[in-house]
């Protein structure tokens, strides 16, 4: 008998957190520098509807640094902010415990989910032809105020992957059963 052997894919988890600061272009780009196969990313979204790229619904001190620099006292909710203010938080200089290889990239933000679907048209990078994208919306059903309503979220996600024809390399995935349907 013979087995059938299967590919593995090889996702980069939030970007390549282990080797930049995670979820940011750098992490991104790092990772199809390097050939994985699907970029892995988790989704908030501004007060403006801006779709920004982060595990958390906020911005939070032990990831990033606010707009003057400094460490942040509390984390400050993404959706209480446009993107304009987002952009001026530093997410790129704080050193990760878990990572001691990671390399920072000093007055990085968060981007939005626009600016990585840009970065990958523009890349001459080979993989970047073929990668696809792991999307988690961030949303919680006990805290409706984080997020816009379910259908509403998703469908930001669809119709801006369309826009930049990243739809077919698309999957989307969430711990809320809502955005999925």
């Amino acid at each position: 008998t013979s087995l059938a052997l299967a590919k593995i894919e090889v996702q980069g988890h939030r970007g390549a957190r282990g080797s930049r600061p995670e979820n940011t272009l750098p992490a991104f780009n790092f990772a199809v520098e390097n050939g994985v196969d699907t970029l892995e990313l988790d989704i908030a979204v501004s007060s403006d509807g801006q779709l920004v790229i982060s595990h958390d619904p906020a911005m939070t001190p032990d990831r990033c640094l606010d707009p003057s620099g400094n460490k942040l006292l509390a984390p400050v909710y993404i959706h209480s902010l446009k993107y304009d203010e987002i952009k001026k938080y530093d997410c790129g200089s704080i050193v990760n415990e878990k990572f001691q290889h990671q390399v920072l990239v000093a007055h990085t933000p968060k981007p939005r989910l626009e600016d990585l679907f840009t970065m990958i048209e523009k890349s001459d990078l080979p993989a970047a032809k073929k990668v696809h994208f792991n999307i988690e919306t961030k949303i919680y059903p006990s805290k409706p105020e984080l997020t816009p309503e379910p259908e509403a979220f998703a469908q930001k996600i669809i119709d801006l992957a369309k826009k930049h024809h990243m739809f077919e390399r698309m999957i989307l995935q969430s711990f809320d059963d809502r955005t999925l349907l």
